[in-house]
């Protein structure tokens, strides 16, 4: 939110998506796994209610703001509008504004979805992980973790080093730089689902039985260490890349910490905050167009 009201105050801002990420794949590894186990797991009833949780507040807010918009914006921004609303809806504004423009550089444009963009890679991942994880027997958790490792590590790897890349022979480039972030990776799914999957090895990690958890002394660390993210990255940085491991990685020690009798859990657990994550997804949802709306009036 505070990245896109004032994106020179909070140049950093943007690594929040990295930290929903992560903490999706283990709440939806957990769903899964746990409904395989006890043998109540339906794939229909999971996807239709995915479905109820994000598409109705989804749609009402586009068709809000695309009527709003009729009345302040000229025809030729209603057109690029119209093609936001589009590929919102459908789920491939990802892939939209991918080939449109980067993305730190379209937050300043008339895209009053742009945003939606994380939406969409987040059904991109509802849809396909649970599959994935269907052809699992449940008591394979060891091979399921290699999976999960490994799918983690090639997508992280084309986070970091895609640039390199070609499509012709030699299929690499000349001179191999050790951070070429390519321009697809911000909104690609498969060079951001290692955030994903790794919410669900900290899921898998927390269940094993060699799994002990230590003093709440790492979860107010993990903490800081993200927020001491914030003093150093900004939109010239290459992104997503090793630089997106800092948050990531803190966010899943304090997914393995967190326990009741911890400050921590305390803190997050505390009303106010059980509050505003109860309405996030409403405010995350309004909050870009009302922005980019406020800034044209203005």
């Amino acid at each position: 939110y505070f990245f896109h009201l004032a994106p020179d105050l909070f140049p950093s801002g943007f690594i929040g998506v990295d930290i929903f990420f992560v903490i999706s794949g283990y709440l939806i590894t957990g769903i899964v796994l746990n409904q395989k186990k006890y043998n109540e797991w339906n794939m229909v009833k999971f996807y239709l209610s995915r479905i109820m949780r994000i598409v109705p507040t989804l749609y009402l807010t586009i068709l809000f703001f695309t009527i709003l918009s009729y009345f302040i914006y000229d025809p030729n921004e209603l057109l690029k509008l119209s093609q936001n609303s589009f590929y919102s809806i459908t789920f491939l504004s990802n892939f939209f504004f991918y080939l449109e423009s980067g993305y730190f550089q379209a937050i300043h444009s008339v895209n009053l979805f742009l945003h939606t963009w994380s939406i969409s890679i987040e059904m991109q991942f509802y849809f396909l992980y649970p599959i994935f994880l269907a052809l699992f027997n449940y008591r394979s958790r060891s091979r399921l973790f290699l999976w999960l490792l490994s799918g983690s590590f090639i997508s992280f790897l084309l986070a970091q080093w895609g640039g390199n890349g070609r499509i012709s022979y030699p299929f690499i480039e000349d001179y191999f730089f050790m951070t070429n972030v390519p321009d697809w990776a911000y909104f690609m799914p498969f060079t951001r689902i290692w955030a994903f999957l790794m919410g669900g090895l900290v899921f898998q990690v927390e269940k094993s039985r060699f799994f002990e958890k230590s003093s709440g002394l790492l979860s107010v660390l993990s903490i800081s260490v993200i927020f001491s993210t914030l003093s150093y990255l900004n939109t010239d940085l290459p992104y997503p890349s090793l630089h997106a491991l800092v948050p990531v990685l803190a966010t899943c020690v304090i997914l393995l910490q967190i326990r009741r009798e911890q400050v921590v859990y305390s803190f997050l657990t505390w009303p106010p905050l059980q509050f505003i994550g109860k309405i996030s997804y409403s405010i995350y949802l309004i909050h870009y167009p009302l922005i980019l709306l406020f800034r044209h009036s203005g």
